[in-house]
């Protein structure tokens, strides 16, 4: 699994256990602005993998 994979999963987990997504996001972004840029890559794929599961799983109740 290369890095961007495995921050794109750590990010999702993190959002789908998380009370407050969006301070999560807003630190995600914090993150990349000052550490690295490919967190804003990968926070962006996690946070669309993430609200793909809670839409897919709202459709199928």
């Amino acid at each position: 699994m290369n890095k961007l994979t495995s921050l794109s999963n750590q990010f999702e987990n993190i959002l789908t256990n998380s009370d407050n997504p969006e301070k999560v996001i807003m630190e995600m972004y914090r993150l990349a602005e000052t550490e690295r840029k490919d967190y804003i890559l990968a926070s962006l794929v996690g946070i669309t993998i993430s609200k793909t599961r809670q839409l897919n799983h709202i459709k199928h109740k």
